[in-house]
Parts: structure tokens; C-alpha cells; sequence
């Protein structure tokens, strides 16, 4: 069957649980513009869940840091070589890479070698850090989609195609309980304190950050009647933080049921970088934001980032959509219990604080862009495809 008269081919590359959300998103859109859609994939339960058949689970791919990586290269190369065999004998019209780039681009350059189009979804940070990258990408790709306004910039200075499609956030409007509704379901006085603890989605961040906030509760409970909330990220279990550290006998609740029944019963979050401050802000919550990596990835990291970006090394995602330090943000050794019950206490104790932040935080909206950002996604991909196709014939 030619390429013109079979259904099209998209073949995914979603290297962890936020790039497997965003992109079984896309997939349910693409199947709205085109029902008769094969799709192959990278990607974990959410893609598998949209009909994606998984040549690999990305599920035990998924780790952060330039020395943190080194323990899963047999996985990465297994993983690599799995691919690699099935686009080439697959052929798909397109290939959708999403986020993880140190992955992605290795092999989004290898499918362009072969005349396959690629859609690029969620910019490597090249406005923050080894901005040199940008001629590589060029040649691995064939459309940047990004998902802040001011990523374009450099994309379109260097001659590469580019269109900002939006924030995923946008396209996952916030259903959920109230505040009092959340609290009497998770069995929470409506006058108790109630922190929520997000440490991240990956373990190998875990081990940096949850032993560190578990002292931080600690701090926090001995000065105040405060409970803890920790919503598990999807297909992770209460037993793998414990495993990392036990919290003993704090007042600390996990919860299945998804992250804003947390967010929601919460007066403020302690959040580990990523992009579940965003989802925090929109709420919008109160939060303090956190990160800790090992000494060599932050010895050769403070050799790569742009320190001309942002103000004086901005990394939370809430202040640099900003562009103003709205969210406190502590990094490496200021990423410490002291620091961080000092913070967190300040939000719960000073309601001009909480106050202040929260009306900073109500301007995210209008700088992410409205809803449609699955959909703009999936009609650059069926664009590429057709080219791709018209080409062919």
C-alpha cells in the first residue's frame, strides 16, 4: 500500500510522564482531524491508554541531570536501537518528538536522515542555556512547535521553522473540588494548615529533593498544626518515597487521586522546578519553588546556562512567564529545610504576602495563551505528513 493511499503513519517520541500527557493530548486530537491514524510511540501508560502501540515504555527512561543519566545508558541505547529499527522499517509520514531532548535529538537527526518529517513539541531551553545547540536542532528537525511566545525569537533568528502553539496547561482546564470539598474528602479540617509536597515525577529526583522536604514538614509541624499532602504522580506508588525515606510519624497523607485535589485543599505548596509549578500557579496556590541536583551536574551546568537570561538565573517557570520573581526559588544549597520552612511559613503566616503573590500569579493566563494547543500541534503534524507525502508522489 503507497503512502498516498494507506492511513497515515505518526510515530511519537515521548521520553517521560509530562511529554507521554502532553502527548497523548495530541493524539486525541489528531484522531478527531483524522480517525484512520496508525500510531507507533515512545511513551508510557497515557499514550498506551490512546491506542499508541509502545515499541518502548518510557517509563524507566525517565531521569534528570548530566550525571544522573549515566546509570540508564544501556537502557537509552536499548531503547534507541528498538526505535530506530521500527521507524526504519515502519516509515512513518511523521514523527512527533516531545520534550527530552538529549534522546530526542539523536534521533530526530537519524529520521531526518531518512526524509522523514519531524514535528518538534516543547523547545529544548535554548534561550536559557547552550544557546549553540540551535544549528544541531535545525538539522534534526523539521518545525519547532514551542509553548512560550518568547522561545520563537531565537528559533526564527537562526532560520528555522517555528510556531508557538501554546501551553498544554491551557487545553486541561482545572475541574475539581472546592476548597472545603476537597478537605472534608481527604478527612482535613477546614482550619488546620495544610502544605502540599510535590518532589517531582521522576526518582532520580526524589532522591534529592524528598528527604529535604520531609525535613522541611518536620520544621514546619513542630511550630504549627499543619498537615501534609504528597499526590502521587501517575503509576507511582507511596512505597517509592518511602523507600527513598520514611516519614515516619508526620502528619503526612499521600493521595491517588491526582494532583489538584491536593492543590486544591491546600493553603500553600512547596513544589519541586518543573512544570507542576505552573499547574500550581494557575490554580492559582501559593508556592515556593525548589530544586537540587548532584555537584558535578550543577558544577558543569553553571558552565552552559545564559546568565544574560531571565534575571540573575531565574528557573522557576511561574517567574520567567512573568519575567519578574514572583515565587521564592531555592536551588542546591539554599534548598534547605531552614530556607524552605522560612518561606513556606512566611506564605501561611503573612496574608499580604499570600496576597501579593496571588495577584502576580492571576497574569499567567493571558501570557500562556488560550486553549487549542493540542489541536494547533496536530495540524502541524498532518501538515508536515501531507508535504512529506506530496513530495513522494
Amino acid at each position: 500500500m503507497s503512502p498516498a493511499t494507506r492511513p497515515t503513519r505518526v510515530f511519537i517520541l515521548a521520553g517521560e510522564a509530562s511529554g507521554d500527557a502532553h502527548a497523548a493530548g495530541v493524539v486525541r486530537a489528531l484522531r478527531e482531524l483524522r480517525p484512520e491514524l496508525e500510531l507507533k510511540a515512545m511513551g508510557g501508560p497515557r499514550l498506551a491508554a490512546e491506542g499508541a502501540e509502545l515499541v518502548v515504555d518510557s517509563t524507566p527512561l525517565a531521569v534528570v541531570g548530566l550525571t544522573e543519566v549515566l546509570g540508564r545508558l544501556p537502557s537509552l541505547f536499548r531503547a534507541k536501537w528498538a526505535l530506530q529499527a521500527s521507524i526504519r522499517e515502519w516509515r512513518p509520514d511523521v514523527l512527533l518528538a516531545v520534550d527530552y531532548p538529549d534522546f530526542n535529538l539523536r534521533l530526530t537527526r537519524w529520521a531526518r536522515g531518512l526524509n522523514v518529517p519531524v514535528a518538534y513539541f516543547v523547545s529544548p531551553q535554548v534561550w536559557a542555556w547552550r544557546p549553540g545547540r540551535i544549528t544541531g536542532i535545525g538539522r534534526s528537525i523539521s518545525r519547532m512547535l514551542v509553548i512560550f511566545p518568547f522561545e520563537t525569537a531565537p528559533y526564527s533568528a537562526a532560520s528555522i521553522p517555528v510556531e508557538h502553539v501554546g501551553h498544554p496547561l491551557m487545553d486541561e482546564p482545572v475541574t475539581g473540588p472546592t476548597r472545603d470539598e476537597a478537605r472534608s474528602a481527604l478527612g482535613l479540617s477546614p482550619d488546620v494548615s495544610v502544605i502540599a509536597i510535590l518532589p517531582g515525577s521522576r526518582v532520580s529526583e526524589w532522591k534529592r529533593t524528598w528527604s529535604i522536604m520531609l525535613a522541611t514538614c518536620r520544621r514546619l509541624a513542630a511550630e504549627r498544626d499543619a498537615r501534609f499532602l504528597v499526590p502521587l504522580p501517575p503509576g507511582r506508588q507511596a512505597e517509592e518515597l518511602r523507600s527513598v525515606e520514611d516519614p515516619g510519624d508526620l502528619p503526612l497523607q499521600f493521595v491517588d487521586d491526582g494532583t489538584h485535589p491536593v492543590l486544591a485543599a491546600c493553603d500553600v505548596a512547596l513544589v519541586a522546578s518543573g512544570t507542576a509549578t505552573l499547574e500550581t500557579a494557575l490554580l492559582p496556590r501559593p508556592l515556593v519553588v525548589g530544586y537540587r541536583v548532584s555537584r558535578l551536574t550543577d558544577w558543569l551546568g553553571s558552565r552552559l546556562i545564559d546568565r544574560d537570561f531571565g534575571a540573575a538565573g531565574r528557573f522557576a517557570l511561574p517567574n520567567l512567564v512573568l519575567a519578574d520573581d514572583v515565587v521564592p526559588e531555592l536551588y542546591q544549597d539554599d534548598f534547605s529545610p531552614e530556607r524552605l520552612a522560612s518561606e513556606l511559613g512566611r506564605l501561611l503566616d503573612d496574608p499580604e504576602a499570600r496576597e501579593r503573590q496571588l495577584r502576580a500569579l492571576r497574569r499567567l493566563p493571558e501570557k500562556l495563551g488560550g486553549p487549542g494547543t493540542f489541536e494547533r500541534v496536530a495540524r502541524a503534524c498532518l501538515e508536515l505528513a501531507d508535504e512529506g507525502s506530496a513530495r513522494s508522489n
